[in-house]
């Protein structure tokens, strides 16, 4: 009687600030009115344009927490369903006791699905709620709720140990895209044997879908011809298609002086000029 006495109290109290308002609001100038009604479609275009935005925002794929003395692993770090399904496994690695986890992932439904019915693994067999693949997929969460059972309440899980299997696959035809799947911590929740909370971290998946690779053919590359090492003048004539070396005049820029043979006679002798070195 006494609670339905305060709801009636607190249903009055609201009831008389409504009117009130109302009130207060007829009695403003339409001038003014005018004002009061844009700021209020622009607050709720901006309310809107920010709902959107964090709707359609990639979900970060890892949070480290301060302090915290749980974390999750969705492994493998990388997957690629390019050819296929694959399965990601849900690890733990805990510092203290455990006894009831409340997980929720986060993956982007236009572009994975989850293909079947997740597995429950690991030593919390007291199954509360596991969400169905189809439903996963209609809304691009999936929730998966475990306790300990009491057989076990002596003995309850800490260290490492695995909770779930999950596979996922692509609904995409986009080439090249990746995505992440990860853990929304905002309504995740891991309680301790002790029965209080706990704080986590959480470490995601980053997924790579429809991987092409590149169709520009390889060229091969062009072999460079080797270094010719000319030791003496005889060398570098040979180098350079003449037969021999024939003389050597020594100036202040020596000269080597080499013969070939040529169909017109006065062309035999060529002189090239050389380092020093080559003398």
């Amino acid at each position: 009687m006494e609670q339905d006495i305060n709801n009636q109290t607190v249903k009055t109290y609201w009831g008389r600030m409504v009117d009130g308002l109302i009130d207060y609001y007829h009695k403003i100038p339409e001038g003014q009115k005018k004002f009061i009604r844009r700021g209020l479609l622009i607050s709720l275009a901006l309310y809107s344009s920010l709902f959107t935005w964090a709707n359609l925002t990639e979900p970060e794929v890892s949070g480290v927490t301060v302090g915290a003395e749980l974390s999750f692993n969705l492994s493998p770090s990388q997957i690629d369903v390019t050819n296929g399904p694959q399965n990601i496994e849900i690890k733990v690695t805990s510092s203290t006791q455990v006894s009831f986890i409340h997980l929720e992932l986060v993956f982007d439904k236009s572009k994975v699905n989850v293909s079947s019915t997740p597995e429950i693994t690991g030593p919390l067999t007291r199954i509360i709620t596991v969400t169905s693949s189809s439903m996963a997929n209609s809304t691009g969460r999936l929730q998966v709720v475990l306790a300990l059972d009491p057989a076990y309440r002596n003995s309850p899980p800490s260290g490492g140990f695995s909770i779930a299997n999950i596979p996922f696959k692509s609904v995409t035809s986009e080439e090249n895209v990746t995505t992440n799947i990860t853990i929304d911590d905002s309504v995740s929740t891991v309680v301790k044997a002790t029965g209080s909370k706990t704080l986590f971290s959480l470490y995601g998946t980053t997924v790579t879908i429809n991987q092409t690779s590149s169709t520009e053919p390889l060229v091969p590359p062009v072999p460079s011809e080797p270094p010719v090492i000319i030791n003496t003048c005889s060398e570098y004539c040979v180098s350079k298609g003449y037969s021999r070396q024939i003389a050597v005049a020594l100036s202040k820029k020596p000269v080597v002086t080499c013969l070939f043979f040529s169909n017109k006679p006065r062309q035999r002798i060529k002189k090239c000029r050389k380092l020093k070195m080559l003398i």
